[in-house]
């Protein structure tokens, strides 16, 4: 599933609402695929939002609140997020756009990922936190509290 080479249409870009996922993995389904895009724009795409609505649907959760309620909370990852407006509060990095040997411009937008990204790429967090989520792999899925936070499988 996630060696799928290629990409969805863009979802839109806007705010998170839930059924972005269920919306995207239907139109893969359906074929409504990026044909005609070049090897340098797919992307695996596809198999992370299939994965993110299996969340979803085992869950009963979106896939961002699933991932707060199942990983981020119970690690204590504090600066990890998933939604744009969420990352707003704490010093954030502004996007530049250009073309190769000029001077990249500003962004027009903050965050120009379509509203289903989360699961294939719209994962923001700090250094520290990416270090306790490491560590927990490290130590078999427990946290440093002692909790077990991924099942020994």
């Amino acid at each position: 599933m996630l060696a799928i080479r290629d990409a969805l249409l863009p979802g839109g870009i806007g705010p998170i609402a839930p059924g972005y996922l269920a919306t995207d993995v239907t139109r893969a389904r359906n074929g409504s695929m990026s044909s005609g895009w070049s090897p340098r724009d797919a992307d695996w795409s596809v198999g992370y939002n299939v994965l993110g609505r299996i969340v979803e649907v085992v869950t009963g959760k979106t896939w961002d609140e699933a991932l707060k309620d199942l990983l981020l909370t119970p690690l204590g990852l504090t600066h990890t997020m998933t939604l744009p407006e969420e990352a707003l509060p704490f010093r954030a990095a502004m996007g530049h756009l250009g073309e190769p040997g000029q001077d990249p411009a500003p962004a027009p937008q903050w965050d120009m990922m379509p509203c289903s990204a989360g699961p294939y790429g719209r994962v923001i967090a700090t250094a520290g936190d990416l270090a306790r989520l490491a560590r927990m792999h490290l130590a078999g899925g427990v946290a440093e509290d002692g909790t077990r936070v991924l099942s020994r499988r």
